[in-house]
């Protein structure tokens, strides 16, 4: 018997198979400061070009003109069987998920100063456990005010209404959905090249607002509530280059974190990251930046400080022009979704390799690596993942996608979490007006 229920899930499967899909969101990124739009002279750093980023006229779609935007719209339709949807050790659920994701880029073509601005949705449908379904949704601009050559400001802001990933480290499986909350980001920001110097600094505050969740057994309400904080961020940078080709520079941040509310007041910290680092660009061989130096993170109440060797960094290789080889780095201090623990210092690292096995066709494989080290209980959290994806452009407008994923985490320790592995497939049909 056809029912309600079997139409919609017909529908909607059809709809990821033969209807549309976009390039990666990452194409349309949250409001962040372009330290690339001042780097010229002996701080250009465009020699080398990877396999991603490399012109494809032919099976490029052209922005459209509208005014003095160039203007992007996009739609994505991807269709994904996941063996875990709850990241668990036991009862196992596995189910077929289907999204449509909508998104928009506008970019101005003014010669001089920019404006730019973006909005992209994720409707995500499970197909058997709907309590799993959800919207999200994003939209953010950023401007940048030229002053003279190699000067100027940039100013942002973006909005979402997201959800937290199951596989998120200390998300807990026994709710009855996914965690949602809201995020807000402002910033501002400067930079002055000086010849050999070049100075940058920016200005940034977050806010986030966690939803109540349920206890998928008894239905009682889960607060999380103790998440919800305010995060301002002051950081700077000099620069200096060395030669036309590398430059070192230092690099200081403060911040501070403050709970909305008295449980999440109780989590208020300041805390500090300065480092030193190198910056590259070698003609047809490598490029990239990398910076290692120490954080602490001081908690005002009973919670344990963190502090310890901080680390960031992305250097991509060029054995051949068919071949871009990416490594990437960071640690640093992340905010605790668990109420014993206020922080914990979060290690990762990705190792990415993308291969041009046809004009149209690009092949990639990947390998990360996570440690996550609670503070002041004992708890350590280390994942490793694993893809394998293919992208295939079929003309100027349309895009195929197939990738597998595997994902991996071990808990350990008296205050151990959960261990689990995720294995999935996607399919994605993409669609570029």
């Amino acid at each position: 018997m056809v029912t309600a229920a079997s139409c919609k899930k017909a529908w909607l499967a059809a709809a990821a198979l033969v209807g549309v899909a976009a390039p990666s969101l990452a194409s349309a990124q949250v409001a962040a400061f372009d330290e690339t739009a001042y780097r010229e002279g002996l701080f250009s750093r465009q020699r080398n070009v990877s396999v991603r980023q490399r012109p494809r006229p032919e099976f490029s779609r052209v922005p459209k003109a509208v005014g003095g935007f160039m203007v992007s719209p996009t739609l994505t339709g991807e269709l994904e069987f996941n063996d875990n949807i709850y990241a668990t050790n036991a009862n196992v659920v596995d189910d077929t998920i289907v999204r449509i994701q909508p998104s928009i880029v506008a970019r101005s073509n003014w010669g001089r100063h920019a404006l730019n601005g973006f909005a992209r949705a994720n409707v995500a449908e499970y197909l058997d456990n709907d309590q799993e379904s959800a919207t999200d949704w994003i939209a953010g601009a950023t401007a940048r005010y030229d002053i003279l050559r190699g000067a100027g400001v940039q100013a942002g802001a973006s909005y979402e209404k997201t959800t937290e990933s199951r596989t998120s480290s200390g998300a807990r499986s026994d709710l009855s959905g996914p965690n949602r909350f809201e995020s807000a980001r402002v910033f501002v920001g400067a930079s002055q090249a000086f010849a050999r110097l070049r100075l940058s600094g920016q200005a940034n505050y977050r806010t986030q607002r966690f939803d109540d969740n349920r206890d998928r057994t008894t239905g009682a309400v889960v607060s999380q509530g103790f998440r919800d904080r305010d995060i301002y961020v002051a950081a700077g940078r000099a620069e200096y280059a060395i030669s036309p080709d590398t430059s070192v520079f230092f690099t200081a941040a403060a911040n501070k974190r403050d709970g909305a509310g008295a449980l999440a007041a109780q989590r208020d910290s300041t805390g500090y990251d300065v480092g030193v680092g190198a910056n590259f660009d070698l003609g047809g061989l490598a490029r990239g930046e990398f910076s290692i130096g120490y954080l602490d993170q001081d908690y005002d109440n009973q919670f344990s400080s963190v502090n310890g060797l901080s680390a960031r960094g992305q250097i991509e290789y060029f054995p051949t022009q068919l071949i871009s080889v990416t490594a990437s780095v960071e640690r640093g201090v992340e905010d605790s979704p668990v109420t014993d623990a206020a922080g914990f210092l979060s290690t990762s690292a990705l190792l990415q390799v993308d291969y041009e096995l046809l004009r149209n066709l690009i092949i990639t494989g990947s390998a990360s690596w996570g440690d996550d080290d609670y503070a002041g209980i004992q708890r350590q959290d280390k994942r490793w993942g694993a893809a394998l994806a293919a992208n295939y452009l079929l003309s100027r407008t349309i895009g195929l996608n197939l990738r597998y994923q595997h994902y991996d985490q071990e808990s350990e320790g008296a205050n151990a979490g959960r261990s689990y592995d995720v294995n999935s497939v996607v399919l994605g049909l993409s669609y570029r007006f």
